[in-house]
């Protein structure tokens, strides 16, 4: 399936590419800017493909406090790797 590749260099577009299809294969949804989604214990996990790197993200909600009246959500960087130093000891979780 042809996804959207966010790599720079042929090589890191080829590794890009295989990532995708092994994290489909392990029930990842991949959205319209190829970037890889997926919900675990209830949090919501993103690897974002960047140029030259990939971020890992997990999406935090903050509730309504004093002066926030609605329920907002942001997604916070908790790893990012070079596609060049990308192991697939990554995906194991």
């Amino acid at each position: 399936m042809p996804y959207k590749l966010n790599a720079k260099s042929d090589k890191s577009k080829q590794i890009n590419e295989m990532l995708l299809n092994k994290l489909v294969l392990k029930g990842w949804i991949i959205d319209r800017f190829g970037n890889a989604k997926k919900t675990k214990h209830g949090k919501n996990y993103r690897l974002k493909f960047q140029a030259q790197t990939i971020r890992h993200e997990v999406q935090v909600i903050h509730e309504p406090t004093g002066y926030r009246t609605e329920t907002q959500k942001e997604w916070i960087r908790f790893d990012t790797t070079r596609y060049t130093g990308y192991s697939m000891d990554k995906l194991q979780s």
